[in-house]
């Protein structure tokens, strides 16, 4: 965030001291490109608020509720490829081999 900040702000001021403004001007343009700079929302964030404002998730306590329950349905899908896995191994030649050592 503040390397953004400064990013603009020596942007913003850099074209004022290319046009010779005066000094007032040129630590305002340098200044107001910092502030606003450092306010400014990534790219990332940005589209990510769109998504979630044309999916309807504006509201934080859905949010939370969506984010509960796709835990919940990847940690039963991590159950069941567990379950799989394990059948699957059951028919492994020399399975049995193991299980009893």
């Amino acid at each position: 965030m503040a390397a953004r900040g400064m990013s603009v702000g020596m942007f913003q001021g850099g074209i004022s001291t290319a046009r010779g403004a005066p000094l007032e001007m040129q630590m305002y343009e340098y200044l107001l490109g910092a502030w606003f700079g450092g306010k400014e929302v990534s790219r990332p964030q940005r589209r990510a608020f769109e998504f979630l404002r044309e999916s309807g998730m504006t509201d934080p306590v859905q949010r939370a509720q969506n984010v509960g329950r796709a835990q919940h349905e990847a940690l039963e899908l991590q159950q069941q490829a567990k379950n799989a896995e394990l059948r699957f191994a059951e028919t492994l030649p020399g399975y049995a081999d193991l299980r009893h050592a």
